[in-house]
Protein backbone atom coordinates (compact mmCIF):
# COMPACT_ATOMS: atom_id res chain seq x y z
CA UNK A 1 0.00 0.00 0.00
CA UNK A 2 1.36 3.52 -1.07
CA UNK A 3 1.60 6.48 1.43
CA UNK A 4 1.60 8.88 -1.09
CA UNK A 5 -1.16 10.58 -0.10
CA UNK A 6 -0.71 11.02 3.67
CA UNK A 7 2.81 11.75 2.79
CA UNK A 8 1.73 14.21 -0.17
CA UNK A 9 -0.92 15.74 2.58
CA UNK A 10 2.02 16.44 5.30
CA UNK A 11 4.22 18.22 3.04
CA UNK A 12 1.59 20.46 1.47
CA UNK A 13 0.37 21.17 5.02
CA UNK A 14 4.20 22.01 5.76
CA UNK A 15 4.55 24.18 3.07
CA UNK A 16 1.42 26.20 3.81
CA UNK A 17 3.03 26.75 7.40
CA UNK A 18 5.99 27.78 5.93
CA UNK A 19 4.75 30.45 3.76
CA UNK A 20 2.50 31.97 6.75
CA UNK A 21 5.92 32.14 8.73
CA UNK A 22 7.89 33.31 6.15
CA UNK A 23 5.26 36.04 5.75
CA UNK A 24 4.66 37.41 8.99
CA UNK A 25 0.89 36.24 9.54
CA UNK A 26 -0.98 36.60 12.55
CA UNK A 27 -3.06 33.62 13.43
CA UNK A 28 -6.51 35.57 13.19
CA UNK A 29 -5.21 36.62 9.65
CA UNK A 30 -3.84 33.29 8.54
CA UNK A 31 -7.64 32.03 9.55
CA UNK A 32 -9.47 34.64 7.54
CA UNK A 33 -7.33 33.95 4.56
CA UNK A 34 -8.04 29.96 5.29
CA UNK A 35 -11.79 31.02 5.55
CA UNK A 36 -11.97 33.35 2.10
CA UNK A 37 -10.04 30.66 0.25
CA UNK A 38 -11.17 27.47 1.07
CA UNK A 39 -13.89 27.87 3.83
CA UNK A 40 -11.94 26.55 6.43
CA UNK A 41 -11.09 27.63 9.43
CA UNK A 42 -7.62 25.22 9.89
CA UNK A 43 -5.32 24.03 7.60
CA UNK A 44 -5.94 20.69 8.70
CA UNK A 45 -9.37 20.48 7.34
CA UNK A 46 -7.87 21.06 3.86
CA UNK A 47 -8.69 18.49 1.29
CA UNK A 48 -6.56 18.12 -1.17
CA UNK A 49 -8.37 20.75 -3.50
CA UNK A 50 -8.34 23.36 -1.32
CA UNK A 51 -4.19 22.62 -0.52
CA UNK A 52 -3.90 23.13 -3.67
CA UNK A 53 -5.69 26.79 -3.95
Amino acid sequence: MTRYPTDQRRRDLATIHMVKKHLGMDDAAYRDILWSVARVRSSSELDQAGRSK
